[in-house]
């Protein structure tokens, strides 16, 4: 996977669990100026720390996103 910047594109946002109810899908992000990357949600608008949850300023810095890759095979 590769990171994609935020000024070329945004994620799509929500993951669909069953009819009537979505949740924000879940991203790894990068943060200008951190050593080490970590896990956002996007809301359709922007990044945020949980559903319940904004990550405030934060959410403007987040400069690279990635999807999560896919969970291992059991």
């Amino acid at each position: 996977m590769e990171w994609i910047s935020v000024k070329d594109k945004m994620p799509t946002g929500y993951v669909f669990i069953e009819e009537g109810l979505a949740e924000p899908e879940e991203y790894i992000v990068h943060v200008k100026g951190a050593e080490s990357s970590t896990t956002a949600m996007f809301d359709g608008e922007k990044f945020v720390k949980s559903v319940f949850e904004d990550i405030g300023g934060f959410a403007d810095e987040i400069d690279y996103w990635m999807p999560l890759p896919e969970p291992p095979k059991s």
